[in-house]
């Protein structure tokens, strides 16, 4: 399965932004100024990420910052994923710095340390034993702990009920047979597999989803994809 996905780049994040902002919102008596800063801004960016040739890219998450970080159990869970794009790692890292300089850079010094202490989830065991084949070179992982998240679902089918029979107590009966004969059934099943691990990596233009792992409960199956 091929996903192709945005990238970050000076054509799309740079030209293609200039032009539809110059087209669709900016005042006829402004788009003269406006066109001509923007190309020289555009020329020194090209510029700058000429005299850097090698620069690697990786997916993001596109919009990183401290309130797209949720701490649960004293694990950060990263949500708003609307943004996540093909794009040089800076990208996750810039928007985590705020404040003067100087406190940026002691926030820059901490990611850094951060960085080095775990560089990647393949180092830590619990992925690798999922599945091994996810330390091969340009590999990258997916990690769901698919329990909690069909209780979540449980829960929001359940307030959706409540508010449906706010307001029509016909409705709420049918929604009622619906969420608990068929959709929490479903659920339950689906609970069987507690843990879920999709290994993908990058081809160009696109990213390919190579394998998909699931682990059944109590591990008394695994089903590979």
């Amino acid at each position: 399965m091929n996903v192709n996905g945005p990238r970050l780049d000076i054509e799309t994040f740079g030209h293609a932004s200039v032009e539809l902002i110059g087209e669709q919102f900016m005042p006829d008596e402004y788009k003269e100024n406006y066109r001509a800063l923007a190309a020289d801004l555009l020329q020194g960016v090209e510029e700058r990420f000429a005299s850097f040739p090698d620069v690697r890219t990786i997916r993001t998450h596109g919009d990183c910052h401290p309130g797209n970080i949720l701490w649960r159990n004293d694990i950060p869970n990263l949500v708003d994923l609307d943004d996540a794009r093909t794009a040089p790692a800076i990208q996750d890292v810039w928007m985590m710095l705020s404040g003067d300089r100087a406190r940026q850079t002691a926030q820059l010094a901490e990611i850094i340390d951060g960085y080095n202490e775990n560089k990647s989830l393949l180092t830590n065991r619990k992925i690798r034993d999922i599945d091994p084949g996810i330390i091969d070179e340009n590999n990258s992982v997916t990690y769901f702990n698919n329990v909690e998240i069909l209780e979540l679902s449980q829960r929001l089918l359940s307030a959706l009920g409540t508010m449906v029979s706010m307001e029509d107590r016909e409705k709420a009966k049918k929604a009622r047979i619906i969420i608990t004969e068929v959709l929490n059934p479903f659920i339950e099943g689906l609970k069987e597999f507690e843990r879920s691990c999709t290994r993908s990596y990058f081809a160009p233009g696109m990213v390919v989803i190579d394998s998909k792992t699931s682990i059944a409960k109590k591990n008394t199956r695994i089903e590979a994809k």
